[in-house]
């Protein structure tokens, strides 16, 4: 073929007659002019065997404007490591490829139904995942056909490692010889007509591939008809019988029967004279040879060549079709892709779940703030039983009189009987007080989180983050934080004063109020004894009454012990019954004092506690506005990208059309050239 020469290929069973038919073609200059000529003995003719088929892995390396290329690793029953070590099976190279573990995943060979050996892949625990056909495998996955294999990531890309797992053909072709000999463009096979075909003369003559052969002919060696009388006559038979089988039974080979005398050219004892109805027959061949390569040799050799490029180009036909089906799919795919993003109006949507969000949130502040005022002004109603202002009264009034001497002077305390061990009753008192609050605080706390204006916060947060989970793979938890715990032990940390819980009691000598009593009653009691002795008939004034007194006192003391006896008495009794009188007056200030005081107490706590619980629904209020702040900004840079992306679909779109009309055009010349 590189010296432009039409090839002459002579084949035979018999060494001696393809030298002989090659000595006499060479005698005519003509042929050895415009062709090359060839012989060999006659090959085996191959078998008609399915191309072997071996699994495999196939690497695909992406090269930017270019075809991708692919590295196949054939499969075996051992275990195969694939990953980032050089000493892997299947090694990756960190240079091309991302995400790649050192140790990623191993082949393993297993027993599927039937005993058949199927594969499965391991991922070795790396860190960025063994994913098939986009989905993550747990552990172990059974590889099916067309499996795609990525590392690292779901989606392929030129920096991601994709492995197909496919079965391809032995690229062994046997009987290489067979194929060499029959790659020309006139087959000449010398034959001996003094005997039979042989069998493997009849197989390759049967069976002969004649794709790329222009002409064949069946050159049958003639005996001598002056030295060979008997074998003229099996010769006769012979090529009868032989044109009867071309005829009947070789329908489908195209050989022409060429009867020739070569015998001058393989016996030297032959004379070389030969007789006239041979030498016709070798001219009439020598014709025959003649009007091929002188008419059209260029056809010859287009034809030839023609086969030979379609024979290298038929692998590529089902690629170039395969090629094509994937951009069909590809170009589905991609505008399966562009209708759903163009079909989401994610703007206007995030816009009025973010609205709805602040609407929501404010009402529901709004009422937790009426619900703690109505909390508080319930927790100091004077009027009712439950508020803490009742509650501290009720203590207070609990409380019992105590009289102790402290450096020899009477005091009156508050006391508490069930708590002997405290001797201040501020301690109980700020213990109750602090301790009603932080109980009710965690109570309020509570309900502002889980019941307040229907499930409280926690139903809020909810509701905000299933109006923004458009996206579901965009916010795989909620953006919005759990309600923090409240924590107002700073409040109940301060050393709190306490108020004063006795007075000093000073109360006078039993005979000092008898003289002080005796020295501001008496004009009562002259007055009383002269009213008295005027009922009786005796009337004297004030030092005769005097007089008279003492007389009687000394004419009768048993009188005068009487009224001893008697102004004593109610004396002493008078004394006792003020005594006590003072005293509840000093527990009644004592206690009012106490319950005024802790009352008040209790509201200022309060006020401060109302006001951190503000500061902690403010808190919470920021908190919900900077995660929707963070929402609006993801779903920005969402819409960003997609219409990135839309971009690059229409891109990819217009890009995969043109090679699709390429590859029409490919396949439309490939089709007109097998024509030819």
């Amino acid at each position: 073929m590189e010296q432009k020469k039409l090839t002459i290929q002579i084949v035979s069973q018999s060494p001696i007659l393809a030298q002989a038919l090659f000595d006499f073609i060479k005698t005519n200059k003509t042929l050895l002019e415009f062709s090359q000529l060839k012989f060999n003995t006659l090959p085996k003719t191959p078998e008609k065997i399915k191309p072997q088929q071996f699994p495999s892995l196939k690497l695909r390396r992406s090269r930017e404007n270019i075809t991708d290329i692919y590295q196949y690793y054939e499969l075996s029953e051992k275990e195969q490591l694939i990953g980032r070590d050089p000493k892997s099976f299947i090694p990756i190279n960190s240079k091309h490829y991302r995400g790649v573990s050192w140790n990623h995943a191993i082949i393993k060979a297993v027993l599927g139904e039937g005993n058949l050996v199927q594969w499965e892949i391991w991922d070795l625990k790396s860190t960025n995942g063994t994913f098939i056909n986009g989905k993550r495998i747990k552990k172990c996955q059974r590889l099916q056909l067309k499996d795609k294999i990525t590392l690292g990531s779901s989606k392929p890309s030129r920096a991601i490692a994709e492995l197909i797992f496919d079965f391809h053909n032995d690229p062994s072709e046997p009987n290489s010889d067979y194929w060499e000999i029959i790659d020309c463009d006139l087959l000449l096979l010398a034959i001996d007509t003094r005997q039979n075909l042989s069998t493997q003369e009849q197989e390759f003559i049967k069976n002969i591939d004649s794709t790329s052969i222009s002409r064949q002919f069946l050159v049958a060696d003639l005996p001598d008809p002056q030295t060979e009388e008997i074998n003229v006559k099996n010769a006769e038979a012979n090529l009868a019988q032989l044109e009867n089988w071309l005829k009947n039974e070789a329908t489908n080979s195209s050989f022409e029967l060429v009867p020739l005398f070569l015998k001058p050219y393989y016996d030297r004892n032959q004379n070389k004279e030969i007789e006239s109805c041979f030498q016709k027959k070798q001219e009439h061949f020598f014709k025959s040879l003649d009007n091929l390569i002188k008419g059209q040799p260029e056809n010859l050799l287009a034809n030839r060549l023609t086969v030979k490029l379609i024979q290298i180009l038929e692998p590529v036909e089902p690629i170039l079709e395969r090629h094509q089906k994937a951009l069909s799919e590809k170009i589905d795919r991609e505008k399966q892709k562009l209708e759903e993003l163009t079909n989401i109006e994610l703007k206007g949507a995030v816009k009025q779940a973010i609205n709805q969000i602040n609407e929501d949130k404010d009402k529901f502040f709004k009422q937790v703030k009426l619900e703690l005022a109505q909390a508080k002004g319930g927790l100091l109603d004077n009027y009712s039983k439950y508020s803490i202002i009742y509650k501290i009264q009720e203590l207070v009034e609990s409380l019992k009189l105590k009289i102790l001497i402290k450096n020899g002077q009477k005091y009156i305390r508050l006391s508490d009987e069930a708590n002997i061990e405290s001797q201040d009753i501020n301690k109980i008192l700020i213990v109750f007080c602090t301790s009603y609050l932080k109980e009710w605080i965690k109570e309020e706390w509570k309900k502002i989180c889980e019941v307040y204006n229907n499930g409280g916060l926690n139903a809020l947060l909810q509701r905000a983050y299933a109006a923004v989970d458009l996206i579901p793979s965009l916010l795989q938890e909620s953006p919005f934080a759990s309600p923090q715990s409240i924590n107002m032990h700073n409040i109940f940390l301060i050393s709190f004063a306490g108020i004063s819980c006795e007075l000093p009691h000073k109360q006078i000598s039993l005979g000092s109020y008898i003289m002080k009593q005796l020295r501001s009653q008496m004009m009562q009691i002259m007055m009383m004894l002269t009213l008295g002795l005027s009922l009786i008939g005796v009337s004297a004034n004030k030092n005769q009454l005097m007089k008279d007194l003492s007389s009687i006192f000394n004419q009768q003391p048993w009188i005068f012990g009487l009224v001893v006896s008697v102004v004593t008495v109610l004396l002493v009794n008078s004394y006792r019954k003020e005594n006590d009188n003072k005293i509840e007056e000093v527990e009644q200030k004592l206690k009012k004092d106490v319950a005024n005081y802790y009352q008040s107490f209790t509201k200022n706590l309060l006020e401060k506690i109302i006001q951190d619980l503000n500061l902690a629904l403010e808190v919470e209020d920021n908190k919900i506005n900077n995660s929707l702040k963070l929402v609006s900004d993801m779903y920005n840079n969402y819409i960003l990208e997609l219409e990135k992306q839309q971009t690059e679909i229409k891109k990819n779109l217009e890009e995969y059309k043109n090679q699709q009309r390429n590859l029409e055009k490919d396949l439309s010349e490939f089709n007109k050239l097998k024509r030819l």
